[in-house]
C-alpha cells in the first residue's frame, strides 16, 4: 500500500444518556449528536468488515479502546493492534498526548473527535514509519 487514505468508518453511536458538559467542551460532540446517532448493534457487522483482517492501529489502543472494542464485541478474536503511544514518546515531547503529538506534527484538527484523532494518529504512525 502506498499509505493512501482508501475508506473511511465513522459513526455516533446514541449511548441512550446525557453528556456531561465535561463531554461536550471536551470533545466538541452534542447532545443531539448522539441522540441522533445508530445503535451499537447495528453497526457492529460493519465495522467488522471496515477492518477485515487488518491490525488496529490507535493511540492507547491496548490500553484503552481494544478492551472497549472486546467488551461490545467490536473486535474478532485476536486482533492484531498497533499502539503509537510507544511512539509519541520516543518524540520527547512534554507529553505523549494526542493533542500534543498533533500540535508536534502540525495537525489543525479537533482533539477527541474520534474521526480527527484517526487521522492524528495515522500521521503520528507515517511519522514513525518515515524517521525511527
Amino acid at each position: 500500500m502506498d499509505n493512501k487514505k482508501i475508506a473511511v468508518f465513522n459513526e455516533y453511536i446514541n449511548p441512550h444518556t446525557k453528556l456531561s458538559d465535561f463531554i461536550i467542551n471536551l470533545t466538541g460532540i452534542t447532545q443531539d449528536v448522539v441522540d441522533h446517532g445508530k445503535e451499537l448493534n447495528d453497526i457492529k457487522d460493519d465495522f467488522i468488515s471496515f477492518y477485515g483482517d487488518l491490525p488496529l492501529v490507535g493511540h492507547y489502543i491496548n490500553g484503552f479502546d481494544i478492551k472497549f472494542l472486546i467488551a461490545n464485541n467490536l473486535v474478532i478474536k485476536n486482533v492484531a493492534t498497533i499502539d503509537t503511544l510507544p511512539l509519541a514518546r520516543k518524540l520527547d515531547l512534554e507529553n505523549a498526548k494526542l493533542p500534543t503529538v498533533k500540535n508536534f506534527l502540525g495537525i489543525n484538527n479537533n482533539s477527541h473527535d474520534s474521526l480527527d484523532d484517526c487521522y492524528t494518529t495515522n500521521a503520528l504512525y507515517q511519522f514513525a514509519k518515515e524517521n525511527f
